[in-house]
């Protein structure tokens, strides 16, 4: 703060050497010690991240267990599902009435629906080590600004885990079904993160805080890119 700066030159000044003397040292000084401050902050930053992000579940390890299941697996099993509990009777009472139910969704939404459940399934526990990651962090953290560095940290760092499975997939199979999937597991990610953001700086979140880090804009343009080649195809 410019006041601090001036009230420390005077003090420096009275050790001799005048004002102009003082401060041109102490801004000397002061540059160095700020330099080396947020060196070491930015060294214990990425500390706090990687053990915040090891202690978690993998994106892109969960990614991988998608791809390895055949598409409409999902789907599949609830059809087989539903086919074995209709075949079982349920819902038959003792006169051999039934109980009502909902007419069969298309099989257009059911597969839609599938999809959905399997996203969720995939990125689930992620989101509730990112919860956990930051009711932890809100106890312990008492500084607003360093609990963001490190959500943001983690932000990158399961962006990064998605860009890294789009472009293994993109090398090994280049299923656009997949590149869907860890974009949606990414949408759901940034939602969780900008909102435990906003409600930890309140009035004093600025909309840099909100910016998506460069993993997170590259699988974007990526997706985006590769989406109007595929049009343009046709």
């Amino acid at each position: 703060r410019p006041e601090v700066y001036q009230r420390l030159v005077l003090w420096v000044s009275a050790a001799g050497g005048g004002q102009r003397a003082a401060g041109e040292e102490f801004g000397r000084k002061s540059t160095e010690v700020t330099g080396e401050l947020r060196a070491q902050y930015a060294g214990l930053l990425r500390r706090a991240v990687a053990g915040v992000a090891a202690a978690g579940p993998s994106l892109h390890q969960a990614l991988r267990q998608v791809a390895a299941k055949p598409p409409g697996a999902a789907f599949k099993r609830q059809k087989k599902e539903l086919k074995a509990h209709q075949q079982g009777g349920y819902g038959s009472d003792a006169y051999g009435g039934g109980d009502e139910f909902e007419p069969d969704a298309a099989p257009e939404e059911s597969e839609e629906a599938a999809s959905r459940d399997e996203l969720d399934n995939c990125v689930g526990p992620i989101l509730q080590h990112v919860d956990t990651v930051v009711k932890g962090l809100r106890r312990v953290v008492p500084q607003r600004r360093a609990l963001v560095g490190v959500l943001r940290g983690l932000w990158d760092s399961l962006g990064a885990d998605a860009l890294k499975f789009v472009e293994e997939d993109l090398r090994q199979r280049s299923s656009w079904r997949l590149r869907l999937m860890a974009t949606g597991a990414v949408d759901k990610i940034s939602t969780a993160i900008v909102g435990a953001i906003r409600d930890a700086l309140g009035h004093d979140v600025k909309e840099k805080d909100f910016e998506p880090p460069m993993p997170v804009r590259k699988l974007t343009d990526f997706i985006e890119g590769t989406a109007s080649d595929s049009v343009s195809v046709f």
